[in-house]
């Protein structure tokens, strides 16, 4: 059993990949000729905040019991990037020294009641923008209007059924603009929703026989999520649209301002009746990320090297450094929330033990390979 440090506060922590290769420049034309060997690894430089009493004792032991390099010891890399759920991801495939692993088991394969790819994504592709800007903002995404005269709005699109009740949804917080909730899967007549921001008073601005039910659910913060419920009158496939509005006026093409908008959070569209949101994920990973394939003596760690967006069915294609040294075992799990490295000391670690008690340790190590 491979054990894992007792780490304390690190005070800094260098990480760099190395790679086995040999570069030969030309003394006569400055031509320089690579020759890559394919060995990729880690190597780490480790500075610990001062640490006292019984927890600097275990850690002065841990080191001691290594042996320096004839040991292996487990790092959590603690300059990880928080991740929130994303499912269980599993290996499928993946090549040997290939930079690609094929894995699923992203969040939402299975229980989908939400039909949007993108939800929380409002920069995606698949929302189209129409005379707005998409700015990330901590609780989500503002949209705002430019200068332009005409409708404000993102917008995608999915396929209904006729006779389907289907709902339409949206977290949003204003910024001097209402909110419109709008689609064409009612034929000709469309369904529009307006809510007047900040209390979300619905007023249905056509579609009046479709309209089923609407509501404005107040979440904290300024954040309401707004809805309606209706029945669809056509097969195919369907515009949704998010419309931002100004207050009280019932044309929603004018001329935009700027500074107003309202921020975004993220949309629903699902059959029947209104249930808890349910973000499909956009970019799960992103590029500089940590992950860790396998455990104990086989634990290996990655950096993810562009972002992931995941399929509709929970598989995604994950790009690596370092390349992979072996084919993964087909179904191995993904460690994204707490990964860790396999490491061998380069040198003994000495106790660094001033008069107040105080140890300081500091080391350097290789991945254990």
């Amino acid at each position: 059993m491979i054990p894992t440090i007792p780490l304390p506060d690190t005070a800094r922590i260098t990480r760099r990949l190395m790679t086995a290769t040999a570069v030969s420049v030309s003394p006569f034309t400055g031509q320089a000729q690579v020759q890559d060997w394919g060995g990729e690894w880690w190597e780490y430089e480790v500075e610990m905040s001062p640490v006292q009493g019984r927890a600097a004792r275990r850690l002065s032991a841990f080191f001691d019991q290594l042996g320096g390099p004839r040991g292996r010891f487990l790092l959590p890399d603690r300059t990880r990037r928080r991740i929130g759920s994303v499912g269980e991801p599993v290996a499928m495939a993946g090549a040997a020294r290939s930079n690609m692993l094929q894995t699923q088991g992203w969040a939402l394969a299975e229980d989908r009641r939400n039909l949007l790819d993108m939800s929380g994504d409002a920069q995606a592709s698949a929302w189209a923008k129409s005379r707005v800007t998409v700015e990330a903002v901590q609780d989500g995404y503002f949209l705002r209007e430019t200068d332009s005269t005409g409708q404000h709005s993102i917008n995608t699109s999915l396929d209904v059924v006729e006779g389907q009740a289907i709902t339409f949804s949206a977290i949003v917080a204003p910024q001097g603009r209402d909110v419109e909730l709008y689609s064409n899967m009612s034929g000709t007549t469309t369904v529009r929703v307006t809510f007047s921001l900040p209390g979300g008073a619905a007023v249905i601005n056509s579609g009046q026989a479709s309209v089923v039910a609407t509501g404005a659910e107040p979440l904290g913060q300024g954040r309401l999520r707004v809805w309606w419920t209706a029945i669809s009158a056509t097969d195919g496939s369907a515009n949704f649209q998010i419309r931002l509005k100004q207050p009280g006026n019932g044309s929603p093409s004018y001329e935009g301002d700027p500074s107003a908008g309202i921020r975004f959070h993220g949309a629903q569209v699902e059959t029947g009746q209104l249930t808890a949101y349910q973000p499909v994920p956009g970019v799960v990973m992103q590029a500089g990320d940590l992950i860790q394939l396998g455990t104990d003596a086989d634990t290996r760690l990655y950096r993810v090297t562009e972002d992931v967006t995941p399929a509709p069915d929970g598989t995604a294609e994950v790009r690596v450094v370092p390349r992979l040294r072996g084919e993964p075992v087909f179904g191995a799990p993904l460690e994204v929330h707490a990964p860790m490295v396999l490491l061998r000391l380069s040198s003994p670690v000495p106790s660094d033990i001033d008069t107040a008690h105080t140890y300081r340790f500091s080391f350097t190590a290789r991945e254990a390979i």
